[in-house]
Parts: C-alpha cells; sequence; structure tokens
C-alpha cells in the first residue's frame, strides 16, 4: 500500500485538551510511521465553525472539499460542545461524497448531554415541557447522532460510551476500543513552586489534585479528605477555573469551606496552567495523585489528567468511577472501595506508594503515544483495506 493520507477536522493550536491529545497522536506517528502515514489538519476548528452561519460554513465546506481530493481518511474529533448546527452531518456528507472513509473519535458518550424525553403529568404546563423535550432530543440527534450513525469507524476510549453509542442506534461492529496515551515527557528543570508555598518541611506529604476546578472534579472532595488527614498531609490544586469563567463560583464556594476549617496553610491553589512542562514539574512536587472524580459525568468521559500522574510516575488514587475501573488492567492505580472523602483520606494513609509509582512508570511505558499511534496507524490500514 503506498502511503496513506489523513486529513484531521479538529481543535488544534489552541487551549484545548482533544486538540493537544490529537496534536500528540499527530506527532507521534510522524516518528513511528512517517513511511506509512501522513497526516495534517484541516485549517478550521470545531471551536470557529460551530459559531458560523450556514453561508459562512458552506465556503468552509467547499474548502474541505477541496482538500480531501489529495486525502484517503478524514478523522473527526467528536467532543459535544463542539458542533451545535448541522455542520457535522455536512462534513460527513461531504466526504463521502468525496470517496473517502469517515473516522470519528467520540470523546464523551451522548448521554452526557442528552436528555431523555419523560412525560411528567398531563396538564398543560407538563404537556408543553414533554413537547420541548421531544424538540430537544430531536435536535440532539440531529446534530451529533446522526452524523455518527454515517461513519466508517468509531473509536472510543471506554466501554461504557460504546455501550451509550449503541443505544443510540450506532452499529455496534462500526466501534472500536482504543486506549487513551499517555504522553512521553521530558523531565525539564525542577521547580519548587508547591513546596514554597506550602511551607514544605520534611516528612509532609503532598497531595495533588490535577485538572480544572469543577464540581464534576470532585476538588471538594480532596479539601475534605484533607480536613481527615494529619497536619502534614498538604494539598496543591494544579489548576484553575476554566478560561471561558465556568466554575468561578465553584472555586469560591471550595475556598470559603477550606479557611473555615482552618486548612488555609494546607492548601495551595496554583490558577490556571497554560504551559505543559510547567504542568508536569507542578506533579513531580508531589507524592501522589488524586481523582475523586464524580462516578455520573465520568462513567461517560476519559480523563487524560490522569494520564498525567502516569507521565510523571506519579502513584495514583480514584474513586471507583467507571472508567478508571475499565483501564485499571494491569492494576495501576487505588481505587477506593466507594466514592466518599473519608474512604478517599484511609486510602491515601495506607496505600503502598511504591508499588503505585511502579505501576504507573509501567503504564506509561506499554500505553505511549508511539505504542499508541502504531495501533492507530494499523486501524487506518485497515479501514482503507
Amino acid at each position: 500500500m503506498s502511503r496513506l493520507r489523513v486529513l484531521h477536522y479538529s481543535t488544534h493550536n489552541e487551549d484545548c485538551g482533544i486538540g493537544k491529545y490529537q496534536e500528540q497522536f499527530i506527532q507521534a506517528m510522524t516518528k513511528v510511521g512517517a513511511k506509512d502515514v501522513y497526516n495534517e489538519f484541516f485549517p478550521y476548528s470545531p471551536n470557529v465553525t460551530k459559531v458560523m452561519t450556514y453561508d459562512e460554513f458552506t465556503s468552509v465546506l467547499q474548502e474541505l472539499r477541496g482538500k480531501l481530493d489529495r486525502f484517503d481518511i478524514l478523522h473527526i474529533q467528536h467532543e459535544l460542545s463542539f458542533y451545535k448546527h448541522d455542520e457535522l452531518g455536512r462534513i460527513v456528507k461531504a466526504a463521502h461524497e468525496a470517496g473517502k472513509q469517515v473516522i470519528f473519535t467520540v470523546h464523551t458518550a451522548p448521554d452526557a448531554q442528552y436528555k431523555r424525553p419523560r412525560r411528567h403529568g398531563y396538564g398543560l404546563h407538563s404537556t408543553l415541557g414533554y413537547l420541548r423535550d421531544i424538540k430537544a432530543a430531536n435536535e440532539f440527534t440531529r446534530i451529533h447522532i446522526e452524523p455518527m450513525k454515517h461513519a466508517d469507524l468509531i473509536l472510543v476510549h471506554n466501554t461504557a460510551t460504546k455501550i451509550n453509542l449503541v443505544q443510540h442506534g450506532i452499529a455496534s461492529d462500526k466501534i472500536s476500543l482504543i486506549r487513551l496515551p499517555v504522553p512521553v515527557i521530558d523531565s525539564g528543570a525542577p521547580i519548587d513552586e508547591i513546596h514554597k508555598s506550602l511551607k514544605y518541611q520534611e516528612g509532609d506529604v503532598i497531595i495533588g489534585a490535577v485538572g480544572f476546578i469543577s464540581r464534576t472534579k470532585g476538588v471538594g472532595s480532596a479539601i475534605r479528605a484533607l480536613n481527615l488527614l494529619p497536619s502534614n498531609y498538604k494539598l496543591a490544586l494544579i489548576g484553575g477555573v476554566h478560561p471561558s469563567g465556568a466554575g468561578e463560583d465553584y472555586l469560591e464556594e471550595i475556598t470559603d469551606f477550606f479557611i473555615k476549617r482552618g486548612l488555609k496553610e494546607r492548601v495551595y491553589i496554583t490558577g490556571y496552567i497554560e504551559d505543559d512542562v510547567r504542568l508536569n514539574s507542578l506533579i513531580r512536587e508531589c507524592d501522589l495523585c488524586v481523582y475523586p472524580y464524580d462516578r455520573t459525568y465520568y462513567k461517560y468521559a476519559s480523563s487524560a489528567a490522569l494520564n498525567n500522574a502516569f507521565a510523571n510516575h506519579k502513584p495514583a488514587i480514584a474513586y471507583p468511577t467507571e472508567s478508571f475501573v475499565e483501564m485499571n488492567t494491569p492494576e495501576t492505580i487505588a481505587i477506593c472501595k466507594s466514592a466518599n472523602y473519608y474512604e478517599l483520606a484511609r486510602y491515601i494513609i495506607e496505600a503502598d506508594y511504591d508499588k503505585l509509582t511502579k505501576a504507573s512508570k509501567s503504564y506509561a511505558t506499554t500505553f505511549s503515544y508511539p505504542n499508541e499511534a502504531k495501533k492507530l496507524i494499523a486501524i487506518y490500514k485497515g479501514l482503507l483495506s
């Protein structure tokens, strides 16, 4: 087979986790399969096209059709916030009209946002609400589900997402499960930001909670667990609120909580981190990372934040979130028996950090971007054959 060519429709060169994910995949594919595959991003990001008018997007679609002449596959990154109108359906249709194969990577299952219409009564108010819910569900299906049904292949990172897509009418044999890869990072120069801010002393244990500060990431549970731990345990919230401003009220809420409980000297919030080098340096200042994520939301989404712990060979403790339980083969992280902060505090004290550190390092090597890139290239070739 001659060198295959893949055009990527994705966020890129912007502050987006999925964009960074796909950029790293393409960099890894270039290193391990330069003779087998050529990758290129389509210039327009979904975050740009989703706010375009119909006519504006028509011009973009014409550019996409022209580019597709030189490619074999169109690979679309799908996140629920990326598509707002009919652009996804129009993209898939254009690719198939050009005779190209279409792959989706679905990062979050539909039911993270989809609301199934339910009648709560037969009065006028209930009936009108029910009709609005039907309209919203039909619109969601038109925007997201129908285009996926026409894909040639869909890639997902956990079984719950696959099951949910099948429940929405997508053929099971079109869906393949792939691992969320672990970045290969440069160690970089050590920093002492967290240690200085928390007045680190010998014998202190620094707990890291990585990612945007939000209710679904369980930051409140991490602080409540800290309240149960001896005073030499300290918490670094490595991240801040999303640049959009979402989460600012929650940040105030958790700040009030730990100040009222006298934990001000034991909690440090780094604020928003744009630079991955700094992010990884901060993680390496910690003794372990915790992921007390919401079990409902993260049933349908995989988190790259956990891979940050693996990349830096840090022990990790998590709530029994379905996507975490599934990826924990071989056993790599300590998963609490139940999702509550008392249990989290117990695990923080009792976990075998040396064992978890070795497991984290092994997982990072086995499921690195270069290794997973080889598998993705094989998937591309299989689709064309």
